[in-house]
Parts: structure tokens; C-alpha cells; sequence
């Protein structure tokens, strides 16, 4: 029944059971479910569920729930209506003002509008109009009534059926209703609780054989699934005759098959209350196979007949080339053709031709793929399709897998799959079930194989392999597998362990049997069990469902996130909405769902689940979504304005909006570019929304046509043209393929111009820059030429040169590009402060400084010396001056004596192979007086000895051979022992020296000396006279202060230490100018600061004391001198600033009393030492 409409009167469907007197409409073994959807088109009316009872009987009858398309029950009328008996009336609910009609009539072991229904010879047969179908236990009438419409009446409807490992279910041959795809639906569960993880095969096969995979149905536990399996039909089954397959691996409860409608939609059934019957049969496994005879040989009562050529029990030997009888003792011919033309004859099988030849005559041999007697053999499985031998069938080599000679039986192959069970995650084990072998072969050794089911062309993963145990004979006992669980697995102790699965993915593992020589059957005959490895279906799912709409479509968006690696797959999605309190459902493959032709402010609930391979997922929560409201009018007054380099937008609402906040879409887009020809680029559109009536636009493109469009959300949009203002460049110039040019005094510098979009070109702006001063701008100008030529540049120097664009908006100073270039070198610059410093008869000797710019580094000197005609040139190396380093001497030789002589010195540098500009002096080989020496100083001074040193004179005007010093006593402390006269110090000149020096010791302590100093040519040059005071001499340190500190232990005074010989002399006490206590601490600090200001005094401490040190007292230097440690004083004394803090605790100190004299400004320093402390 494909379509009923109700209009206007009443057309009647009516459904009922007589079984057991008529009792129930609905049996609680039996299924029944009415598909039925709302009319749009039909007019006004209602539909009446009636239920039929016998009068006589009095038993009622009524449905118990009636269920809508979207799963949802609702309230009908129903009342009691039966060839005019009124019985009584039952009132469930009504429905008012509404249309529905009837698609489908669905109920056990049916399919699309009662296409088969299953009988218990386990086939479906099809059900015609005016057709009874009858056996002994079924009756199935169907009557077509032309008066009250279509009329069903089923006498008996089967009960549950059972599939276990050794049935299946076959529909007849049909060709599916639909061209395309295909849709079934399956309600079927576990028979009794197991720990295996049994699953529900569910094919196509077409005439060929050919099988073609539905779907495989996972159970794992005892629950109804009712599963809906729409799949598109193989290329190869289209409009073509096919028929469906079910097979289970354990045992499974079919309790309902039916088809789908075209949306794919199927019927959900209340299953709670269902009780299963059972109906189980098994294979007869205990029959012994039919006994084979070979190459056509035939079986009698007493024993086989052999065709010619052929022997054994069983005629399965070959008697080869030239050879017949039953022991192949027989031999046809002495000749070369053999059994050629021979016809051969056997009692029940009469003549036939020798094995290998045909015809007539028996003198054709057999075409290829033939063999035997007459050629009537067909050769096996010989490898790479060659043909066998024409006499005895027997190939060369085999196809791998089949056994030889013949290649027409395979290998050992076990007849049942193994059996799977998945106790845990990640792993299944397999037990394999060595029984009723078939093939050939003696297998020792078996391999477990496995792939995943679902992947195109996958190949056997070889897991691991076993040997067969000696004492097992192939053919075990047959195992229930109704007893086996975790706690009783199988008793064959070949269990094997797969590990490293993924979860809930379909695999297929299979048992290879293999010999001694490793022979094996691997093929398509090979059974496979295929299983679901364990896997979790997640009782909570986050979708993170969301929504997208506009006036007329809906789309959403979810996840299916496997967070744990346990959970199941996902194979598809059912997305399920609720329209007019009825939820529709709907198949999809994606992680997305979009419904077109909706009305405006359409607000519908919507849910999606995850289909995994083990079931669905749980729903997602309930969401609310709403497609937009109707689109307003235009925007009003649309106008534009500048503010600073930005455009100001603003507008008016549409008419009638009132209060209403109104979102509006503001979208930009570049139409032309004014200065360039280059598009818009990326910042050329743009699009945002805003409740605003007005915006401000940033970033447009300067010097620029946009089109500005505004619209009210879903109104039509509103445009103004609007151009952008020329702004200062955003472009820069590109460097040039053209090399820079330079000189030792120029540069010439080219660019590559660039389309310029900004505004108007006007000229480049250059900056000239040195490297390394980016302050001060060297030259600055305007051209319009890509190319700058500079002059009057510094030779050998570095520039930048920086080139700007500048429009008529001016130039940005941030935008430019930066050209390196550098002056090429030139010859250095006269050398500086050139002199003769000394002379002789015969020489002369040269001093002179670099050049103030050697534009690179100096190489050599070039030296030009001439008298009258007598010119001589000479390069030598930039030899540094031993007196003056910081110069160049050379020094002219063998010349002639009292000569005017013309010098000139040029640097050359190791860039230009040229001599600079020279400088030249005039001067006379004739010998003079010397200059003074200089830079004389006086250095380490003590109370009987100083030191004199000095520089070389400047000038020396000749050879100087000695330099003459005289010391003269001037002035003494003790007056009576004054002055004392020392002899003439010479110091003999062997070569020039940056410096001298001379020591007078024997000296007075504490006395003036007067010392004058010259050098010596061939006369006296003048001296040089200063005045020099000896140290007063050391004294033994008078008083020694008593001091006041808290310490850890005890500490005391070292003896005095001093250089010199200790003078106890009391004319000198008055020498004597103070007595100071230091406070040393046990560090060395880098600038530590001692508050002494006489530099002379310091720096004698330090050379004494070593480590940091500060003034703690001044004392009165008498005997009851005390000093308190850590009074915290600060004073600035004559010798240094007092500090006087608290000493650090568990820091070492020590003391140093200082004893200090004086003599004409020079002093002496006594000091004594203390023992180190700790402080307390």
C-alpha cells in the first residue's frame, strides 16, 4: 500500500489478526507500525484508528500507541467499527483540522509497501494482487476491494527468527525499487549474553555470485538496535536482478526487516515489550562427503573405471606420453607419433581418443586449456595462464595457492573462520578453528592475518605464525561456541593475542594454513571473521553546534572530537529538526547541514548525533535557530566627508524602522587607482557591519575611486563614489640594474622609477650622508631624473646616499630607499712637520709626521734629495722614529760636506701607485751646536739618591755624542755640613733613544741640590737647570697611640719595617709633621676611595699598604695618645678626610700607624703595622 488519501468520506485500510480467536490488533510477539505523514494539499478531514474485535467472543482490542514519522506519539480517535456492529466506543484523543495520509504499511519481514514477506523455509516471496500463498503452517491472503480500497488480511505473521553462525536468511532475486541507492532497516539483538562481540552481515549478490557489503551491525550486549542502512547501489547493480544475504558469526535475533522511504526516513519501533520467539537450526556438519573420482572416470559397485590413459584407485595418476591401461603398462607405439590416431576402449566408458588428441581421426592434438581423452579435460590453475600438459593435465608450475601437478585444488584451507573475541581495548584474540579442512596438502605451520575491512585496497597484515602441535590432528572436535566466554575461552591452546588495534575499526582476520615446504593457499576461499574492535560509545558529546543564517537558508556546524582514543568512529550523523511539533530526521557525511527555502523568522529546534560504529551517539543538546527577518528598505541620505586623511560616512535609516536597533553592512571597494595603473590590491575591499548610522573609514587607499555601499540587514544596498585625497608617498624607489660610478671626488648614482599611486609626481628628493653621521646632510637636492651626479667629495670616504619621492602632497620621510656608495682613493696629502732635527758633514737626518689624509694606508716614503745637479731619489719603509714614535725619521748619508741640499718627502699608500704631494725643506750638511734636552724630570726620590731622566732635543743640529749632567749641594738641614760638590756625570749617546736616564745616590737626607744638564755635538749645546730635595731621612715611629676597639681576640704591634737605615738623629725630630692611625681592611677594591687629597702621600700608602685603607685618627704623638675605634667622626683634615665608623662584625681589620715628616715640600712616611683581628 504506496498512498492513501483521505478526502471527503471515509477509504478504509483494515489490519487485523484471527490467530488464537482474533484476539489482539497488536500481538505482543508480532510488529506492527503504520507510516503515515500530514497532507498539505488534502482537504479538511481527519484520521480514525479503529480496532476489530469478534462480537460473539466479546473481546476487545485496541492499539496501543501510534507513532509519526518523527518518532513522536500523539493523540488519535479511535473507535470500534466492524460490518455495522456497534459494539462500544473507546475514546484515546482526537485530531482536529488536520490532513495525513497514509504512505506505508510496515510489519515483520517486509519492505518497501509489503514488498517480501519471510516464510519458514527462511526465503522471502513476493505477495500479488489475487495471488494465496498456502504451505502447512502458513496462510497469507491478499484481496483487492474496489468498493471500500485496499483490504489485508494476514492470517499468521512469523515470530523472531534466529541467526547464528550456521544459517543465513535469502531473499529471492528482485530488482530494488530505486535505481540509485538502496534502504533497508533492521531490528534484531543479541540471543543471550556473551562476551564476544558478534556482528550481522548484510549483503547484495547479484546472479554472478557476486557479493557487494551493505553494512555490518555490531552487538556487544543484549540491547535492541534498530538500524537503518541506506547505501548507493554498485555501478554493476543498477536495474539489474539482486537479492539480499544475512549471515551472523554467533547468534542473532532478527526481529523485523523493512524498507525505507525515499528521504531515507524508517520506522522506530517500542520494542520493551516485545517477547522473543526462537527459531534455530544448525548445518548438518555430520555427513561424509561424496567420494571424488578424477578425470572423468566413473564409480561402480565393485570398483572405479579408469578412462584410456588414466589409473589409480580414483583415477587421479596420469599414464603420460605413449602409455595406457590400468597399471599404464599398456604402451601405444613404437614410433615417434605415439598414441597419435589411436582410439582406445573401456568397458562402460566405450572409445575414446588417446589422452591429448581430438578429431575423427584422433590426430589433432588439444588446443591450449584442454588435455585428456578427446580433449574433454580442462587444465587447472597453471601459472601465468600457460596450458597444461595435453596427455597427462599436469602444469609446469602452479597459480600460488593450488596444488600441483594438476593446480585444480588448492592448498589446505580451513573451513570455518576464527573465532574473535574482544575482552579489551586494542586488541582482539583470535582462536583458530582447525576443522573440516578442505584442499590438499599436509599442513604443520598456521599464520593469523588481519586488515582493516573498510579500506580500498588493503592488503593481509601477516601477524604472526605458529607451528601446528604434532599430536594435533587437523578435524579438532566441534566447539560450541555457546559456552565460550573469558572465564572459558577455547581448550585448543592456539589462541593468538593481536595487539596495537585501533578502536572501533571493522576488521577482517583469517587463519593460513601452510606446510613444510611453506605452500599455502592465501585466496578469496579463505574464511574471514570480520569484528568491530572494542571500542566506547561516548555517553556525553560536546558537538559544539552552531548556526548560521540568512533570510531563506540555515546552516550547521559541528565536531565530533575523538578526545579519547577508545571511542568509537563515527560512520555519518543524523541531524534532526522539529517542524510543527514533529522532528524530522536526516542522514548526513558531513560535519555540516544546510536548509534552503525557508521563510524569513522561521524558528525551528534542532539536535545532532554522531553515528559510531558500535550505534549512535548520544544527542547534542537542544538548539534554537532562526533564519533573519525580512530585509528593510534602503538607507537615506548617504553622504561622505573628509576628516584629516580619513572619510566620514554617514546615513539615515530606513523608512519605519522606528526604535529598532537595525544592524547595517558597510562595504568599500576600490574601483581605480588615480596616479598608477596598478589594482587595488589587498586593502582594495573591505566589509563590516555597525548598528551605528555613521563610520569613519581608515586605511583607504590615497589618491583612490571607492564605491561605498550601505545596507540595512537584507535591504538593498545604497552606493556613493567617493575619491581619497594624494597623501605623501607610501612607494620607494627600486635599485637599478645600472652600477653606481665613482671617483676619488665624485659619485654618479642611478635608480629604477616605480608607478607611483599617492598622488602626482613631482621630483625625487636625495640626501647625501657620510657613514657613520646621519646628523649632518653633505648635499641635498631635487631631480626629476632617476640619476644624481655629486662632486667635491672627500676621496676614500663612505656614503649614503638616501632617495625620496616627493608628490605634490610632499615627501615622507620614513619612506626611501638607501644607496651605498664610496669615493674611490687618492694620493696622500704633503706629510706633515717635515725637519731636519740633526746634521753632519756628510748627513742629514729627517723627521717628519703622516699626512693630515692618506686615503688608505701608507706604503712607503719617497725621499728627493739634490745639490745643484746632483738629484737622488729613494723609496724607504715607514720606519717610526726610535725618540719620537709618534713620527718617521730617515737619515740621508754620504753626502757632500757644507752643501746646500733641497729635500723633499712624499707619502705613497698601498691604493694609488702614485707619490703624493711632496713637502720640501733647504738645509746645510755642516754640523752646530745641540738644543736642551727635554721633558726633564726627577724621579724616585729618597733621602740619599734621586733619579734625572730626558728626551732627545728636538733639534739636535749635529750628532750628538753624550749628554753631561752636574749636581751641586745648594742647601742642607744640618747648615754646618753644607755643601758638598759632586763630579761631572757623563752619559756617552751610542744610539738614538726615546729616553735617558741617570741616578746620583750618596746623597744628604733633607737636602737642596742644583742639577743642570746638556747634550754634546762637536761643542756644548746649552744646559738645562733644575733644582732637586732629598727625603728627610726615616725615623723610628716615636709614639704609638693607644687604641680602643671591640675585637674577637687579642692583637698587637709588629716592628717597624723600613728601605732605608733608620736615623735616630734628633736634629731631623723637628722634620716631623704629624702621626696618623689607618684603618687597613682585608680587600682590594678597584678606585676605593681613601680620602687622602696629596697625591704623593697616597700613592706612597698604596705602594705600602697594599689594600684598602682609611684615616681613623690624628694623633697628638705623645705617649698617652688614645684612639677610640668607631666613634663615627667625619672631619676633613690637612692630609685626608677623618672617617671613623664601627667596624663590621666577623670582617678582618688591622691598624698602620703613620709617621709623617717633612723637607721643602717632600715627604717621608714611617709606618708600623698591626697583627690582623676580627671584629666583634
Amino acid at each position: 500500500v504506496t498512498f492513501i488519501q483521505y478526502s471527503g468520506s471515509y477509504n478504509n485500510i483494515f489490519i487485523f489478526s484471527n490467530e488464537n480467536n482474533g484476539n489482539y490488533l497488536r500481538n505482543t510477539n508480532l510488529f506492527y507500525n503504520i507510516k503515515m505523514k500530514y497532507c498539505e494539499f488534502c482537504n479538511n478531514g481527519r484520521l480514525v484508528i479503529s480496532s476489530c474485535f469478534p462480537v460473539n467472543d466479546k473481546i476487545t482490542g485496541g492499539l496501543e500507541s501510534f507513532t509519526d514519522l518523527d518518532n513522536t506519539n500523539f493523540n488519535f480517535m479511535c473507535h470500534t467499527e466492524f460490518e455495522g456492529s456497534i459494539e462500544y466506543q473507546f475514546r484515546y484523543g482526537f485530531l482536529i483540522d488536520e490532513i495525513y495520509r497514509i504512505e506505508d504499511i510496515f510489519f515483520d519481514f517486509t519492505n518497501e509497501s509489503l514488498w517480501k514477506i519471510k516464510t519458514n523455509n527462511y526465503q522471502w516471496f513476493e505477495i500479488e494482487p489475487e495471488y494465496i500463498l498456502s504451505n502447512e503452517d502458513n496462510l497469507i491472503y491478499y484481496y483487492q476491494m474496489p468498493d471500500t480500497g485496499p483490504f489485508i488480511t494476514i492470517e499468521k505473521i512469523y515470530k523472531v527468527l534466529t541467526v547464528n553462525e550456521n544459517t543465513k536468511i535469502t531473499s529471492p532475486y528482485f530488482i530494488p525499487h530505486k535505481s540509485d541507492d538502496i534502504c533497508l532497516a533492521v531490528v534484531a539483538n543479541l540471543c543471550r549474553e556473551t562476551p564476544f562481540i558478534d556482528h550481522l552481515n548484510i549483503t547484495l549478490e547479484n546472479k554472478s555470485n557476486q557479493q557487494f557489503l551493505l553494512e555490518t551491525i555490531f552487538f556487544n550486549e543484549l540491547t535492541t538496535k534498530v538500524v537503518q542502512i541506506t547505501s548507493a547501489l554498485h555501478e554493476s547493480l543498477k536495474g539489474k536482478v539482486v537479492k539480499v544475504v544475512i549471515e551472523a558469526s554467533y547468534c542473532i535475533q532478527i526481529q523485523r526487516i523493512s524498507s525505507c522511504n525515499s528521504k531515507g526516513d524508517v520506522i522506530s519501533l517500542n520494542l520493551e515489550k516485545q517477547r522473543a520467539a526462537f527459531i534455530s537450526t544448525r548445518i548438518n556438519t555430520s555427513d561424509e562427503p561424496a567420494e571424488t573420482i578424477f578425470n572423468n572416470g566413473i564409480k561402480t559397485n565393485s570398483e572405479n573405471i579408469c578412462p584410456p590413459g588414466f589409473s589409480d584407485y580414483n583415477c587421479e595418476t596420469a599414464c603420460g606420453r605413449n602409455s595406457f591401461g590400468m597399471k599404464c603398462e599398456g604402451k601405444c607405439s613404437v614410433y615417434s607419433y605415439e598414441c597419435k590416431g589411436l582410439l582406445l576402449c573401456v568397458p562402460q566408458l566405450g572409445c575414446q581418443c588417446a589422452p591429448g588428441f581430438f578429431g575423427e581421426t584422433c590426430e589433432e592434438e588439444c588446443k591450449v586449456g584442454s588435455y585428456g581423452n578427446g580433449c574433454n579435460q580442462v587444465c587447472g590453475n597453471c601459472e601465468n595462464n600457460s596450458s597444461c600438459d595435453i596427455c597427462t593435465g599436469y602444469c609446469e608450475t602452479c597459480v600460488p595457492g593450488y596444488y600441483p601437478p594438476y593446480c585444480k585444488d588448492t592448498y589446505s584451507v580451513v573451513l570455518q573462520p576464527p573465532i574473535v573475541r574482544t575482552p579489551l581495548y586494542h586488541e582482539a584474540i583470535v582462536t583458530p578453528l582447525l576443522e573440516n579442512c578442505k584442499g590438499k596438502g599436509s599442513p604443520n605451520m598456521f599464520q593469523i592475518q588481519y586488515k582493516e575491512s573498510e579500506q580500498a585496497n588493503n592488503t593481509w597484515i601477516q601477524y604472526t605464525s605458529h607451528d601446528i602441535p604434532i599430536d594435533t590432528q587437523l578435524g579438532l572436535p566441534h566447539l560450541h561456541l555457546d559456552l565460550f566466554n573469558d572465564e572459558n575461552p577455547p581448550k585448543n591452546d592456539l589462541s593468538v593475542v593481536i595487539k596495537g588495534l585501533k578502536s572501533g575499526i571493522l576488521y577482517d582476520v583469517r587463519v593460513v594454513l601452510f606446510d613444510s615446504n611453506f605452500n599455502s593457499y592465501q585466496g578469496e576461499d579463505v574464511p574471514y571473521t570480520r569484528f568491530l574492535s572494542r571500542c566506547t560509545v561516548p555517553k556525553e558529546m560536546d558537538y559544539n553546534l552552531t548556526w548560521e543564517s540568512n533570510t531563506t537558508s540555515l546552516s550547521l556546524f559541528w565536531d565530533y572530537q575523538l578526545s579519547n582514543l577508545d571511542w568509537c568512529g563515527v560512520k555519518h550523523y543524523q541531524v534532526s529538526r522539529k517542524e510543527n511539533f514533529k522532528w524530522i530526521h536526516q542522514t548526513v557525511y558531513d560535519n555540516t547541514f544546510t536548509l534552503h527555502n525557508l521563510l524569513p523568522e522561521t524558528n525551528m529546534e534542532v539536535k545532532v548525533r554522531a553515528y559510531t560504529s558500535n550505534g549512535f551517539a548520544p544527542y547534542s543538546s537542544i538548539r534554537n535557530v532562526i533564519t533573519k527577518r525580512r530585509a528593510l528598505g534602503p538607507v537615506k541620505a548617504l553622504s561622505s566627508s573628509y576628516i584629516s586623511n580619513h572619510i566620514f560616512i554617514n546615513w539615515e535609516a530606513p523608512e519605519n524602522v522606528g526604535d529598532e536597533i537595525v544592524n547595517y553592512h558597510l562595504s568599500y571597494q576600490c574601483r581605480k587607482r588615480l596616479g598608477c595603473s596598478l589594482n587595488c590590491g589587498p586593502n582594495g575591499k573591505e566589509e563590516l557591519v555597525t548598528s551605528s548610522t555613521e563610520k569613519t573609514l581608515f586605511s583607504l587607499l590615497p589618491f583612490t575611486q571607492y564605491i561605498i555601499s550601505v545596507s540595512a540587514e537584507g535591504g538593498p544596498k545604497t552606493n556613493i563614489i567617493v575619491g581619497t585625497k594624494m597623501s605623501v608617498p607610501e612607494e620607494i624607489v627600486s635599485f637599478s640594474k645600472k652600477p653606481s660610478v665613482s671617483t676619488n671626488n665624485s659619485i654618479t648614482v642611478y635608480w629604477e622609477p616605480v608607478e607611483i599611486c599617492s598622488g602626482f609626481f613631482n621630483s625625487y628628493l636625495y640626501q647625501l650622508y657620510k657613514v657613520g653621521d646621519k646628523e649632518r646632510i653633505i648635499f641635498e637636492g631635487h631631480t626629476r631624473n632617476a640619476e644624481i651626479t655629486i662632486n667635491d667629495l672627500m676621496a676614500k670616504t663612505d656614503y649614503l646616499l638616501y632617495v625620496f619621492i616627493e608628490t605634490k602632497a610632499g615627501w615622507n620621510k620614513e619612506k626611501y630607499l638607501a644607496i651605498n656608495i664610496s669615493t674611490t682613493s687618492t694620493v696622500p696629502e704633503a706629510v706633515e712637520n717635515l725637519t731636519v732635527y740633526k746634521r753632519g758633514r756628510n748627513i742629514l737626518g729627517l723627521r717628519w709626521g703622516q699626512p693630515k689624509k692618506i686615503y688608505g694606508t701608507i706604503k712607503s716614503f719617497t725621499i728627493a734629495y739634490k745639490y745643484g745637479k746632483d738629484k737622488n731619489i729613494k723609496s724607504v719603509d715607514p720606519t717610526p722614529c726610535v725618540a719620537w714614535p709618534d713620527m718617521f725619521c730617515h737619515t740621508l748619508e754620504n753626502l757632500s760636506a757644507h752643501k746646500k741640499y733641497t729635500i723633499s718627502v712624499a707619502a705613497r699608500n698601498t691604493e694609488v701607485s702614485a707619490d703624493g704631494t711632496f713637502a720640501s725643506i733647504i738645509d746645510i750638511t755642516k754640523e752646530g751646536t745641540p738644543g736642551v734636552p727635554e721633558d726633564v724630570k726627577v724621579i724616585n726620590t729618597t733621602s740619599v739618591s734621586f733619579a734625572i731622566t730626558w728626551k732627545y732635543p728636538s733639534f739636535a743640529n749635529g750628532i750628538i755624542r753624550s749628554f753631561l749632567m752636574n749636581v751641586e749641594e745648594s742647601e742642607q738641614f744640618e747648615t754646618e755640613k753644607c755643601c758638598q760638590i759632586y763630579p761631572l756625570t757623563e752619559t756617552v749617546v751610542t744610539e738614538e733613544l726615546e729616553n735617558y736616564s741617570v741616578e746620583i745616590s750618596g746623597l744628604h737626607p733633607a737636602s737642596t741640590y742644583t742639577v743642570s744638564l746638556s747634550a754634546k755635538t762637536v761643542s756644548f749645546g746649552p744646559s738645562l737647570t733644575l733644582t732637586v730635595n732629598t727625603r728627610p731621612p726615616s725615623f723610628p715611629i716615636q709614639h704609638l697611640p693607644k687604641v680602643n676597639v671591640n675585637t674577637q681576640q687579642k692583637w698587637t704591634w709588629l716592628p717597624q719595617q723600613t728601605l732605608e737605615k733608620l736615623n735616630n738623629r734628633d736634629v731631623f725630630l723637628p722634620l716631623i709633621k704629624a702621626n696618623i692611625l689607618l684603618v687597613v681592611l682585608n680587600s682590594t677594591t678597584p678606585g676605593f676611595d681613601t680620602g687622602f687629597e696629596d697625591s704623593f702621600i697616597e700613592g706612597d700608602l698604596k705602594t705600602y699598604i697594599k689594600n684598602d685603607f682609611y684615616l681613623a685618627a690624628e694623633c697628638l704623638g705623645t705617649e698617652n695618645t688614645t684612639v677610640t675605634i668607631g666613634t663615627g667622626d667625619s672631619i676633613q683634615t690637612k692630609w685626608a678626610t677623618l672617617r671613623n665608623p664601627n667596624l663590621i662584625k666577623d670582617q678582618v681589620y688591622k691598624f698602620a700607624a703613620v709617621q709623617i715628616s717633612e723637607y721643602s715640600g717632600i715627604y717621608n712616611l714611617d709606618i708600623i703595622f698591626s697583627t690582623s683581628f676580627i671584629a666583634a
